[in-house]
């Protein structure tokens, strides 16, 4: 749960009249302060920082205005974990990017 911003750019080419073919990339940011979990005695949290994205993407047109299409490719998402004692001091912190397949399905 959280707010996020960010935005997308995409190119799409005309594979005749029904058809299109195109390529997105995207990026975003979390928003919302890291919540953390009760575990035990210790509070474990994770935060998720920017996300980056590039797709191609494959369409076809249902309607003189109406695209549908879909889309596969890579992400990469850039996170934060943290570990505190019960009294809230940080044990461990830990910082990374994780790589992903992003799929999605849209109307335009």
């Amino acid at each position: 749960e959280g707010r996020r911003l960010g935005g997308a750019v995409g190119y799409d080419v005309a594979l005749g009249k029904t058809f299109t073919i195109g390529a997105e990339a995207g990026i975003g940011w979390t928003l919302d302060d890291r919540e953390r979990a009760p575990v035990g005695a210790t509070q474990v949290g994770v935060e998720s920082g920017r996300d980056i994205d590039l797709s191609l993407r494959l369409g076809a047109r249902v309607a003189p205005r109406t695209l549908v299409y879909a889309k596969a490719g890579w992400a990469n998402t850039r996170f934060t974990g943290e570990v505190r004692n019960a009294a809230g001091a940080l044990v461990s912190r830990t910082r990374g990017n994780e790589d992903g397949v992003r799929v999605g399905v849209g109307v335009e």
